[in-house]
């Protein structure tokens, strides 16, 4: 093959290398090390990577379906925009060399993954040490349980059908640091759909939400995503890898941009969300029972 077409093959199908420029992001940082396996639905590894950083890596061959890769990251990014207590999300690059990054229970039994461009959210804490847990040992302090609270209005403007998952790390006497995490079942998962259950995206296990007795809970995180701009908002979306969506490129970009106009349009409802979740007893005991929400209102209860 002569110099002048394969250079033309290669702008046509894109290296690694030139499918991050088009998608709008810098290249895939390579996996040097397949590690041990982490808790998770998509079977996440963690992976070290060419410049010595470690990550939790989730592959598209996985059981919950490629588009978890998506959500993971449209929805970090949309957090730190949000300033939302996250790790950073980067694409990596899994070539197939080394440890065999095998799944029992994906199609294929435990056939290798092939290479790819894979999800990776940044490790926090040291893995070695087993500095952090995804659940607190002991009570939250105030300022733990209030970074738990600011993911409620996120997680139903982004119809997360998952609990409210999270690592925590502690910060000395009685005192904890959040990260949330785990955002694969945003969008309702593989479906891109909004079903909008109250319980959908609660955290359950640490109290977060005791004590609440007003919007006012929520009202900084309400309004900063109502703030978040269109065009930022579509820019996010709009940067994620096709492949993490759809085979066909421009399919992709279809779906992404309709999910865009929905984030865009949902952020109005955001707060109705939260107050149809917080009126539920099990979620807030503390509620009081005259601040209803409009769905209760209409049918006159």
């Amino acid at each position: 093959m002569s110099r002048v077409l394969l250079t033309a093959v290669v702008l046509l199908v894109g290296t690694p290398a030139v499918q991050a420029r088009r998608d709008g992001h810098r290249a895939p940082i390579p996996i040097s090390r397949v590690g041990r396996s982490l808790p998770g639905g998509a079977n996440p590894r963690l992976v070290e990577t060419s410049d010595g950083k470690r990550y939790a890596a989730k592959h598209p061959d996985n059981p919950q379906g490629r588009r978890v890769l998506a959500n993971e990251w449209i929805c970090g990014k949309l957090a730190r925009a949000l300033r939302l207590p996250v790790q950073a999300v980067s694409v990596l690059r899994y070539d197939g060399t080394g440890e065999a990054w095998a799944n029992g229970r994906a199609p294929g039994g435990t056939k290798p993954r092939r290479p790819a461009r894979v999800l990776g959210v940044e490790w926090w804490g040291n893995p070695d040490r087993g500095d952090t847990f995804d659940r607190a040992p002991e009570k939250l302090d105030e300022a733990a349980r209030k970074a738990l609270r600011s993911a409620l209005p996120f997680d139903k403007w982004v119809g997360n059908t998952d609990t409210r998952q999270a690592l925590f790390r502690r910060a000395g006497a009685g005192r904890f640091n959040v990260r949330l995490i785990d955002h694969g079942l945003a969008f309702n998962g593989e479906k891109w759909s909004w079903p909008d259950k109250a319980l959908h995206g609660v955290e359950w296990y640490h109290h977060a939400y005791d004590g609440v007795v007003s919007m006012d809970a929520f009202r900084e995180q309400i309004n900063a995503i109502n703030k978040l701009s269109p065009r930022r908002i579509r820019a996010i979306v709009m940067s994620t890898p096709r492949e993490w969506v759809h085979d066909d490129p421009k399919q992709a970009k279809r779906l992404l941009s309709k999910l865009a106009s929905d984030l865009i349009a949902r952020r109005p409802k955001v707060e109705e969300l939260v107050l149809d979740t917080v009126y539920n007893r099990e979620v807030c005991p503390t509620w009081p029972r005259d601040l209803v929400p409009a769905w209760l209102k209409r049918v006159g209860r």
